[in-house]
């Protein structure tokens, strides 16, 4: 993997992404993202680059890796990979219209997964994984970023996705595994909030949508049993949406965010 000298970079120069990490800042110039960690401690950013390096030499089609790694005075400080020009993530994209087909956003998890897989079979757990780190342009192509999130070997990030955060130690209340399944869960729990725009935490606000959508109705018992059961296995999406599923999703006609949000945590 090559290596950048950290003073030899002008972030002044450049842009700040809209897309930014909640441990990272991160500009563009167009050509390249440069992800700084400025937010890391210097333990997790050792580790991290301990992680590089044993990852150093894979390649997936669909994830963003580290093109070179930022280094000053012999420490990492950030990152470069590829710039996906004019994308979003897809939890924003699928939100920010009024009308969405229930179609695209299966059509982007099912992509989504079968980069999951691949991932799985090169040994990555993704970890620290959502929709949020998920990008797309307006073609629907998929590219996984912020892959310093994952876990590799026995290098974990310390971080998980709040959407896991939610399920496991708000919901829940139990601890995790990160595993192939940990990946299949967040993924199937982000493509259920893109769709519901709030987290599903019952099987009352499930089933106002799960009768209308072939796919929902066909993973209720799925559904109902890792909202019992946090050991529940959840299969590659890809081997379980319906590729003819539609459904337009009026965004006016569901609960505010807010409004989710109390009447979730009342349940607790």
């Amino acid at each position: 993997m090559q290596i950048i000298n950290f003073q030899d970079i002008n972030l002044s120069s450049m842009h700040l992404s809209k897309i930014q990490g909640t441990k990272s800042s991160v500009y563009t110039d167009n050509d390249r993202c440069y992800k700084i960690l400025d937010k890391l401690y210097i333990s997790e950013k050792m580790r991290l680059l301990e992680k590089f390096i044993d990852m150093d030499g894979i390649i997936i089609d669909g994830i963003l890796f580290p093109k070179e790694l930022i280094i000053d005075d012999d420490k990492l400080v950030g990152y470069t990979m590829d710039y996906f020009k004019d994308s979003i993530n897809l939890y924003d994209f699928f939100t920010q219209e009024r009308f969405v087909d229930v179609n695209d956003i299966f059509l982007a998890a099912k992509k989504a997964s079968s980069i999951v897989r691949r991932a799985h079979e090169n040994g990555i757990i993704l970890q620290d994984f959502s929709f949020d780190n998920i990008l797309s342009n307006n073609n629907l192509d998929i590219k996984i970023c912020d892959i310093d999130g994952c876990k590799y070997k026995r290098k974990k990030s310390p971080f998980i996705s709040m959407i896991m955060h939610n399920y496991y130690d708000v919901f829940m209340r139990r601890p995790y595994t990160v595993d192939e399944n940990f990946d299949n869960q967040s993924l199937l729990l982000s493509m259920l909030l893109a769709i519901y725009h709030n987290m599903i935490f019952n099987m009352e606000d499930y089933d106002e949508l799960s009768d209308k959508i072939k796919t929902l109705k066909s993973i209720r018992t799925l559904v109902n049993s890792l909202l019992k059961d946090s050991n529940t296995k959840v299969p590659y999406l890809d081997e379980i949406i319906c590729d003819d599923d539609h459904f337009i999703i009026d965004r006016d006609k569901q609960v505010s965010p807010e409004k989710q949000l109390a009447k979730d945590y009342s349940i607790f």
